[in-house]
């Protein structure tokens, strides 16, 4: 069995949001939830993570 590790951190968008997707990643940890399922539960529940100006291409203008 493989290990899941969240990589990219961002901060839920109030406390109940917070709890909500800590429950969703447990399910999701055990397998009673998929990849795409808690996908939606990341974009419902944690606040979108800006994009740095590292991840932007250099020859755009």
């Amino acid at each position: 069995m493989s290990k899941i590790v969240k990589t990219v951190k961002s901060k839920p968008r109030s406390a109940i949001m917070e709890a909500v997707h800590e429950g969703a990643w447990d399910l999701f940890s055990l397998g009673f939830i998929d990849k795409d399922k808690m996908q939606k539960y990341d974009d419902l529940c944690l606040k979108p993570i800006p994009d740095s100006p590292v991840s932007r291409s250099s020859g755009s203008v």
